[in-house]
């Protein structure tokens, strides 16, 4: 709703007045960027030589899939040497719990000393803790060699890569930026009227070149206090892995059509118990005539009305303290 005044008499800019205006939310598209969800800046957690980088900018890779491996020759090699050594403890262990048993029976029946039965129980513990320490060692090598590799943390597709086969990767040093497929965002600003009409979970459209997508709004914010507007998140879901970020993106709600028109007390008068406004009406050839108009009135808000019948969109009403400066019942627009 506008409000507007003038000086020019028998004219409607003489007067103080208002056209109704009610926006059709349902028409307005919100353009927006498409962003993923989630992404990730990947790097090794050690350092190394890269043997293994097959990928490129655009490659769509599964989750849990390795995407990198640095160079792990010395840790196989020890793992192996490790491995080794962990079976030669257990079949020693194999042998001394055969000799073990064997003395312990002969040891009940008194046949053999007490310290060649401790030395003997002694010695299988020993093994146990051996076989322990390797199991320990051969984990310990495991995760190092976890460390030499990265790999997809969702399903998704390399955004950039920034080495190759061949460098040298640092520790936390990037090695490719990484940008989920599971889901995409799409950023639009709203203004204050749009964003009164929308909450968190609701339903959108979205279109995206030649596609059409659901989804549902996951974040509402502020933006900058040296600006005016929100920010709002719609949440959709690929599976086709066809979208990419940058990609631009209309975005529809479904509004519903009943808005509440609230006008001035004002221009609101009341005569035997009923509500009245003065509303320019027949309007042919930029001119109008002044009619008294009974309407349904709901409930009162900062000095406002709601108008439940009797107005509709683009009606003009004249303030009622105006009304009586009126020698004509006709009026030029």
């Amino acid at each position: 709703m506008f409000l507007f005044g003038c000086t020019k008499y028998e004219n409607l800019n003489d007067f103080n007045y208002i056209k109704i205006n009610i926006p059709k939310y349902e028409n307005k598209i919100f353009h927006g960027i498409v962003k993923s969800s989630n992404n990730a800046n990947l790097s090794f957690q050690t350092e190394g030589k890269i043997t293994y980088f097959p990928f490129a900018d655009g490659d769509f890779i599964k989750k849990g899939q390795t995407i990198a491996r640095l160079d792990g020759t010395l840790y196989e090699i020890r793992k192996k040497e490790e491995q080794n050594r962990l079976k030669q403890y257990v079949i020693q262990q194999d042998k001394q719990k055969s000799y073990y048993h064997r003395l312990d029976l002969l040891h009940k029946e008194g046949a053999i000393s007490d310290n060649d039965w401790e030395s003997a129980y002694y010695e299988l513990k020993v093994l146990a803790e051996q076989i322990q320490t390797q199991k320990e060692k051969i984990n310990y090598i495991n995760k190092e060699l976890d460390y030499n590799k990265v790999t997809a943390p969702y399903d998704g597709y390399i955004a950039k890569k920034y080495q190759s086969v061949g460098a040298i990767a640092k520790i936390a040093n990037p090695i490719a930026f990484f940008i989920s497929s599971e889901g995409f965002l799409v950023d639009i600003m709203v203004d204050e009227n749009t964003i009164n009409k929308l909450k968190i979970n609701d339903s959108a459209k979205i279109k995206i070149l030649d596609k059409n997508y659901q989804g549902n709004i996951a974040h509402i914010s502020k933006t900058d206090m040296n600006f005016s507007g929100y920010v709002v998140k719609v949440k959709i879901k690929d599976t086709t892995n066809y979208l990419k970020e940058g990609m631009s993106a209309d975005v529809y709600f479904n509004f519903k059509n009943d808005e509440k028109l609230f006008i001035p007390i004002e221009y609101v008068f009341e005569e035997n118990g009923k509500k009245y406004i003065y509303k320019v009406a027949n309007i042919k050839e930029n001119t109008g005539e002044i009619e008294k108009t009974k309407i349904t009135t709901g409930k009162i808000m900062n000095n406002e009305i709601e108008i439940l019948d009797g107005l509709k969109n683009e009606d003009i009403i004249i303030s009622n303290d105006n009304y009586q400066n009126i020698t004509h019942k006709k009026i030029k627009l």
